[in-house]
């Protein structure tokens, strides 16, 4: 059976035992931790959203890709920053559904055809640039942003 909101709500609460005992109990207030983006080519070189953002790095194409990044709810919350708004004509902004299923709820719930309004690019669901493969790879000196799970040589561009 395939994981999504569905098939996760039917899953009951992860509760530790009640005789369990704790070597370390540890807080974090994530809410402090800024976003981060990953390489290229490595997941160990990270630079700080923010940080780049100070940078102005023009980018020329942008992908809400894969299974990683393309769910349902991904998608909705790309809609909602988008409806209203068009990507920039120096960009191109492809999108691609998780799957043909988070593709068909995305439709219904209006928020495909709001990234569609904005100006993004569709791909067929699933794999594809992220992977180096089909429509929207990145071309020599182009550079791009991408919510996939990692770019390493030989795959994005």
């Amino acid at each position: 059976s395939r994981i999504n909101d569905d098939s996760i709500s039917k899953i009951s609460d992860i509760v530790a035992d009640s005789n369990c005992s704790y070597t370390k109990e540890i807080r974090l207030d994530l809410s402090s931790v800024p976003p981060f983006v990953a390489g290229p080519n490595s997941v160990k070189v990270i630079t700080s959203a923010p940080k780049l953002e100070r940078k102005r790095i023009a980018i020329q194409k942008a992908y809400i890709v894969s299974c990683v990044n393309s769910r349902v709810g991904d998608l909705a919350e790309a809609a909602n920053i988008l409806r209203g708004k068009q990507v920039s004509d120096d960009v191109q902004l492809f999108i691609a559904a998780a799957s043909s299923e988070v593709e068909e709820e995305s439709t219904k719930r209006g928020d495909f055809s709001a990234l569609l309004e904005a100006g993004a690019i569709a791909l067929p669901p699933g794999c594809g640039p992220c992977i180096g493969m089909g429509r929207g790879v990145l071309k020599e000196n182009e550079v791009g942003i991408s919510a996939t799970n990692r770019n390493f040589k030989g795959r994005m561009g």
